[in-house]
């Protein structure tokens, strides 16, 4: 039988220039290591700004006054007030918005992204006004029957002279 015990592996590590014939030079290897963590790290930076980026700060804050907004008519009976306080919140923020993607797209030469978000923004805003208006005149209208029929109901329907 022969005797297993008197072998001896030894393992030179060399930062020469040597190849391996398997698996390519150290140089490549070594640099694919240093790649693959410095993009593991930059994915980590990258997911720890996702946490804490502009849209979900704006979120979040416009969240918080969206609630106190809402309930200044409960708390003070000024349901105007609370209709002025909301316009003018919510075209802070629309702008703050606008202003942030149009931030973005001036910071990275993104020429396209700057025009299309202007673009959106004054479609939105034209379409919210012309929304606006036109639910105003179906109220208008609205009232106009209701006080016509009231006045039907009263027994004025029209038939007298409004100096009687």
């Amino acid at each position: 039988m022969p005797e297993t015990g008197g072998y001896h592996i030894y393992v030179h590590l060399d930062d020469g220039d040597v190849t391996s014939p398997v698996a390519g030079d150290r140089k490549a290897e070594s640099a694919f290591v240093k790649s693959y963590g410095e993009r593991t790290e930059a994915s980590f930076e990258k997911g720890l700004k996702g946490l804490v980026s502009f849209s979900a700060i704006k979120n979040t804050a416009q969240k918080i006054v969206t609630v106190q907004t809402s309930t200044i008519n409960l708390r003070t009976g000024a349901s105007e007030y609370e209709q002025r306080v909301q316009k003018v919140t919510d075209s802070v923020f629309e702008g703050i918005g606008t202003a942030g993607a149009l931030a973005v797209g001036a910071a990275t030469g993104n020429l396209p992204l700057v025009a299309i978000t202007v673009a959106t923004s004054l479609f939105d805003k034209l379409f919210g006004v012309i929304r606006r208006q036109i639910e105003i005149n179906y109220k208008r209208n609205v009232e106009d029957v209701s006080i016509r029929m009231a006045n039907v109901r009263a027994g004025a329907g029209g038939r007298r002279m409004s100096d009687q």
